[in-house]
């Protein structure tokens, strides 16, 4: 079991920096640069560097996951804390996600819509 978890961090560290390059492709399909223009100036800044700090947290956290996972299954302190801090930042993100999309508004069905091939 051991020898298969560091293939699967590489597999997991690869997801999280495709995840990081494909910002650039989903920005363009849900048109983030249109919706930021009708935002404050304020507003678009914050979004802009948030929108750069995720990528950089999933190349941060993709690239020791598929460069080097022994580092998270080697038993250290550090190892531990990097460990559970991954396990944390997971689960707290999809559910703080889940929080900001109402599905009763529309807004999460124009999404789905806007992501699946075909639809208008």
């Amino acid at each position: 079991m051991i020898s298969l978890l560091p293939i699967l961090l590489r597999i997991a560290g690869g997801g999280l920096i495709l995840l990081a390059l494909l910002h650039i492709p989903i920005g363009r399909k849900l048109r983030w640069s249109e919706d930021s223009r009708n935002l404050t100036p304020v507003n678009a800044a914050v979004f802009q560097v948030h929108t750069f700090f995720i990528c950089l947290v999933l190349g941060l956290m993709g690239l020791p996951c598929l460069m080097e996972p022994a580092v998270f299954l080697t038993p250290t302190r550090a190892g531990t804390w990097v460990s559970w801090s991954f396990a944390t930042f997971w689960p707290s993100g999809s559910t703080a996600s889940g929080s900001f999309t109402r599905p009763a508004s529309g807004r999460a069905n124009d999404w789905r819509r806007s992501c699946t091939p075909g639809s208008p």
